[in-house]
C-alpha cells in the first residue's frame, strides 16, 4: 500500500512503542452534508473511504462512488466488463479497488477521473469449497479474508477459522487464525466481518460479539484476542438466530436476515481515528436511545471504553478525525435514511 495508508494510525503505533498522545474525545460537531438527488434503494452491504476521500458504497443498484460533488454507480450488476454479479468482499489494492465477485475471484476496477472503470481480473490459488467469505482487506502485499473456513465437519459441529490470511506474492495461504466452533445447520457464515487498520496492526471482529483480534503485520501468527467492554445497553445475540430454517422463499429468508441484524447490538462498522481510538458502532435496540452508539476504545489504555456517543446515522467509514455516516438511520430498514445525504462530523477533543 501506498505510505500514507500506513500513516494515518500514528498515534495508535507510538503506543505500541511505548509514547503517549491520546485525548478523550468530547462530542461530534457536523461538519458538512454530501446531498444528492438519489436514493441508496436499500441496503448499504459494504463500504469503504479510498484515497482521494470518496465513499465507495455497495448497495441495491450495484456500486457507487459518492463524494460532496458527485453520486455515481460506476458498476450495476450483469455480466459485462463494467458490471458485477457477486460481492463477497471489497478492499483497496494497490491504488485500485478490488471487488470480490467470488470467493476466489476478484475484478479490479482503476479510478478514471470521476469514476472508476474495469481494469483487469484475479484469481487467488485457494479453494473456495473450502471457505465462506464475507469480506475482505488487503495490507502489506496480503489479502485477509474474513467469514469461516471449514476444518472439521461433524454431525451437529462444525471446525473452523474466522480468519484466512493469503499471501499476494506467493500466492499460498500463510494460515487460517481465530478459531471457531459453531452448530450445524446453521448460517453463521452469513454474519459479517469487519476490518480495521491502526499502523502495523489489522484489527477484525465479526458482528455479533465484542471479541476483537489483533494482528500484527510483522508476527502474523501473534494473534491477541481482546475482550471489548460491552455498554450497558448491549442486547446480545440469541443462540438460535443464525439456527438454520425452512423458509417458503427467498422474501421469507430475507425479511428473517432483517431482522436478526437489528434485533440484537450488532457492530456495523469500526474506524481507527487519530488520538489512538478504535471506534465501533453498534445498535443500541433500544427505545429510549438513538439507533446507534458510536464506542471510543482507548487503543493505548488496554482498550478501555472511555466513550460513548449516541447517534442515529449509520457509520460508514472513518479518517483522522472525520466519521462519515448516513443521514438518520440505515436505508435497510429506516425509509427517512433512503435519501442520498452523507453526514461528515469532526470528532472534537
Amino acid at each position: 500500500m501506498r505510505k500514507s495508508f500506513w500513516t494515518r494510525g500514528l498515534c495508535g503505533l507510538m503506543f505500541f512503542f511505548g509514547f503517549g498522545c491520546l485525548m478523550y474525545p468530547q462530542d461530534l460537531h457536523l461538519l458538512k452534508q454530501w446531498k444528492h438527488k438519489a436514493d441508496f434503494g436499500g441496503e448499504i452491504y459494504r463500504s469503504l473511504l479510498d484515497e482521494q476521500d470518496n465513499l465507495i458504497l455497495v448497495h441495491r443498484p450495484g456500486i457507487s462512488m459518492v463524494n460532496e460533488n458527485q453520486f455515481v454507480t460506476f458498476a450495476r450488476w450483469g455480466q459485462g466488463p463494467n458490471e458485477i454479479n457477486g460481492t463477497y468482499g471489497m478492499c483497496e489494492y494497490h491504488g485500485d479497488l478490488a471487488v470480490f465477485i467470488h470467493k476466489n475471484k476478484i475484478k479490479l476496477f482503476r479510478r478514471n477521473n470521476n469514476r472508476y472503470d474495469y481494469h483487469s481480473q484475479k484469481w487467488l490459488k485457494s479453494d473456495p469449497g473450502s471457505y465462506y467469505l464475507k469480506d475482505a482487506f488487503f495490507a502489506d502485499n496480503r489479502f485477509f479474508l474474513g467469514g469461516i473456513i471449514i476444518l472439521e465437519k461433524m454431525k451437529s459441529v462444525r471446525k473452523g477459522a474466522l480468519l484466512r490470511i493469503y499471501n499476494d506474492k506467493t500466492e499460498k495461504i500463510e494460515g487460517d487464525y481465530c478459531g471457531i466452533q459453531y452448530p450445524e445447520p446453521s448460517c453463521y457464515h452469513e454474519i459479517r466481518k469487519h476490518f480495521a487498520v491502526d499502523g502495523r496492526y489489522v484489527y477484525f471482529l465479526s458482528q455479533h460479539e465484542m471479541k476483537l483480534y489483533a494482528i500484527s503485520l510483522d508476527h502474523i501468527a501473534s494473534t491477541k484476542t481482546i475482550e471489548l467492554k460491552r455498554p450497558d445497553f448491549y442486547v446480545s445475540m440469541p443462540k438460535d438466530f443464525f439456527l438454520v430454517k425452512n423458509y417458503k422463499d427467498d422474501l421469507e429468508f430475507f425479511k428473517d436476515m432483517e431482522s436478526w441484524y437489528t434485533s440484537f447490538s450488532a457492530v456495523t462498522r469500526m474506524a481507527v481515528l487519530q488520538g489512538g481510538y478504535l471506534v465501533i458502532q453498534a445498535r443500541t435496540c433500544q427505545p429510549h436511545l438513538k439507533k446507534f452508539a458510536l464506542l471510543f476504545y482507548n487503543i493505548g489504555n488496554s482498550f478501555s471504553l472511555d466513550k460513548i456517543v449516541y447517534q442515529d446515522g449509520l457509520l460508514l467509514a472513518g479518517k483522522a478525525d472525520l466519521l462519515y455516516c448516513v443521514h438518520k438511520g440505515d436505508p435497510m430498514v429506516d425509509e427517512e435514511a433512503n435519501q442520498v445525504i452523507i453526514d461528515i462530523f469532526r470528532v472534537v477533543q
